[in-house]
């Protein structure tokens, strides 16, 4: 889960997952929310890769539903 700063931003960030999903042969077996770009959702077959504006991420609050989940990869901040 992460957040992107604009439309295009999450629009980039979904791309270049979807690049590195392909380098470690992994499959994506559907994505969702490419229109608005508030919200993509990608499925990774064994990991779902979600990629929000902070908006739509304060609203739906994940992290207080899927607290007790694994963190595959830590928070960076840039």
């Amino acid at each position: 889960m992460c957040t992107g700063s604009s439309n295009r931003n999450i629009r980039a960030i979904s791309e270049e997952v979807e690049v590195k999903l392909m380098e470690l042969n992994e499959r994506r077996l559907h994505i969702e929310g490419q229109n608005e770009a508030h919200w993509i959702l990608i499925d990774g077959n064994d990991v779902m890769i979600h990629v929000l504006d902070q908006e739509t991420r304060d609203l739906y609050r994940l992290e207080e539903l899927w607290g007790y989940a694994s963190v595959i990869f830590p928070r960076l901040d840039a």
